[in-house]
């Protein structure tokens, strides 16, 4: 346990945030109207799975 928390509930907590998080960005990709750059499954469960990279790399191309 770590400070009154189970793994089960860690591991949830870390998945709903990559859920959240991809939805957000691909609300905004299709915003975009571009149907090219539109996610694959796959991807979206990358991005689900490794949101934190995937965070990183948006907030890099965000900048630019």
């Amino acid at each position: 346990m770590i400070h009154g928390f189970s793994i089960l509930q860690i591991i949830s907590i870390y998945l709903f945030v990559g859920l959240v998080f991809t939805a957000a960005v691909d609300f905004l990709i299709s915003k975009t109207g571009d149907e090219e750059i539109q996610f694959k499954n796959i991807e979206r469960l990358l991005s689900i799975v490794l949101w934190p990279v995937y965070l990183f790399i948006f907030i890099l191309n965000f900048k630019r």
